[in-house]
This record gives structure tokens, C-alpha cells and sequence, in this order.
């Protein structure tokens, strides 16, 4: 049998298609596929805020997500902390969701930089509890770091020797956002970079910085597909990049199918065709 005809006799009912798209799936959890991937210019924009900032420098993450985020971003922001401390930078997490410390705390627990780094709480980083009030508590927050006395674990401020020279928002180098509502980010834009001119970056939806990207923002990952090319980016692979990775070869199986579908229909008719011009003959 010829090529044509092993196309022509190519089908697939709904039900083949639906195994073969979850055996890609589970393919792409065992096996990272080598599948090539152009880093877009807002996740590198990203990766450069923190490429660029010197040792020592102090990141503050405004933190607006519920815990339930944890299980669908912390590779993300695992990335983002293994590259804030590779560059041996200082983080700070404020939370301003009732679930944000306990989402901060499982994060740095996941990123184990104790462990990786060397990492000592107080010194290279500090998790706060939360402050209540959004825009208000980030105003206050970004006035006066004192306005919280004492950190999630009940630390005394001024006896964290990362909090020493840390009074207001000015004393940040970079700050970043993520957010379980647009407004929240209008929030975060309006009280810190665009009142004390820190340059700032965010893992929300892009659509929510468009407007002022390049002005008070400089770098975002916009969903699953930034979270992706920033775990490759930065080598910090995680499930996020798995998920592309399944969707790509999804689609490229679905591609395929349809084609191969579409030339075995042209393939068939142009021979029935063929067959009813010879009997007119």
C-alpha cells in the first residue's frame, strides 16, 4: 500500500483523538519534550528588572492572592525567588488578603532557600502578616514600614536586621504584584511605583498594566504562558512549563489529525471522481 493510500484510509473517531490528546498529556509529565519556545518581550523585560538590580538590593512583593493560588503558581514564584536570591538580593512579602501570609510562608517553605542558599530569616528575608485596608494599607505600609510592628511570627521590626534600613517605600529597589482582582493592581501602581518611583513588575494578567507598561511597570508574566517562559528562562523548571509543553503537543496532534483528515476526504473524492468518469467514458 502507497502513501496515498495508507492517507486515504486514515480516520479517527472523536473518542481516538480524546486518547491520543491525554497520552500527550501524561507524556509531557514523565518526559520533558524539547519543544522550542520564543521567550516573549514582557517576560524578558521581567527577568532583566531583577537581572539588573546590584547585591543586597530590597524586593517587596504585594501580595493579593488567597491561598488556593498557591497550588497554581508557586513554581512561578519559586522562579522568582530562586532568582531574586541568585542574584543575593532581599525580599520582603507583605500580604494584604487574609490568605496572603499563609501563601507567602508556603512559598519561601517550598522554595527551601535555607537549604539552597544558606538563607537566614530576618536577614535575607521577612514575611509580614496581614494588613488590612488594600490601597489604604498600602499607602500606610509604603509611608511608614512601622505601621506592623511585628512580623507573621510576632518578631519585633526593629530587631530584623533586614527591616533596619528599611523606613518607607523609597528604601525599595523593585517591587512586585500579584493579585486576586484588576483593582487591586490599580491600587498597588498608585501607591507604591508611581508615588516613590520604584520599578515594578507583576505575575497577574498583562491586560491590567497595559495601559501604564513602560511607564510605572516594567515587566510582567502574563499567565500560564509567562510563568512558562520564565521557569525556562531562569532554568528553574516547573509545572507551568509542563502545561505548555502538553498544550503545544496537543495542538500540534490536532493539526496533524485535521490535515491528515482533509487529505484523506480530497484523496477519496478525487478517486470516486475518477471511478465515475471512466464509467461515463
Amino acid at each position: 500500500m502507497g502513501f496515498l493510500d495508507r492517507v486515504e484510509k486514515f480516520r479517527m473517531t472523536h473518542r481516538q483523538m480524546a486518547i491520543l490528546t491525554s497520552s500527550l498529556c501524561l507524556i509531557s509529565i514523565f518526559v520533558m519534550v524539547p519543544i522550542p519556545m520564543v521567550i516573549g518581550p514582557i517576560t524578558l523585560d521581567f527577568y532583566k528588572e531583577i537581572e539588573k538590580l546590584p547585591p543586597g538590593s530590597v524586593v517587596a512583593w504585594a501580595q493579593n492572592c488567597a491561598f488556593g493560588t498557591y497550588m497554581t503558581k508557586r513554581d512561578a514564584y519559586r522562579a522568582v525567588i530562586y532568582h531574586c536570591f541568585d542574584k543575593k538580593l532581599k525580599t520582603i512579602l507583605y500580604s494584604f488578603d487574609p490568605d496572603a501570609p499563609q501563601l507567602n510562608a508556603a512559598v519561601m517553605v517550598y522554595s527551601n532557600v535555607e537549604k539552597k542558599y544558606g538563607a537566614k530569616y530576618g536577614e535575607d528575608y521577612v514575611i509580614f502578616p496581614f494588613l488590612a485596608g488594600e490601597e489604604t494599607a498600602m499607602a500606610a505600609v509604603a509611608s511608614d514600614t512601622r505601621v506592623l510592628k511585628t512580623d507573621l511570627y510576632g518578631n519585633d521590626i526593629e530587631k530584623l536586621p533586614l527591616m533596619k534600613n528599611v523606613r518607607t517605600m523609597k528604601d525599595i529597589a523593585l517591587t512586585v504584584n500579584d493579585a486576586g482582582s484588576f483593582t487591586f493592581v490599580e491600587m498597588w501602581i498608585r501607591q507604591w511605583p508611581a508615588k516613590y518611583g520604584n520599578r515594578a513588575i507583576g505575575t497577574m494578567v498583562f491586560a491590567t498594566v497595559a495601559p501604564v507598561y513602560g511607564v510605572y511597570v516594567h515587566g510582567y508574566l502574563d499567565g500560564v504562558r509567562g510563568y512558562a517562559e520564565y521557569e525556562k528562562l531562569t532554568g528553574y523548571l516547573g509545572d507551568h512549563l509542563m502545561k505548555m509543553n502538553a498544550r503545544n503537543l496537543q495542538g500540534l496532534a490536532v493539526f496533524i489529525a485535521v490535515g491528515l483528515g482533509n487529505i484523506s476526504w480530497a484523496i477519496a473524492k478525487y478517486r470516486k471522481r475518477e471511478v465515475q468518469v471512466r464509467r461515463l467514458g
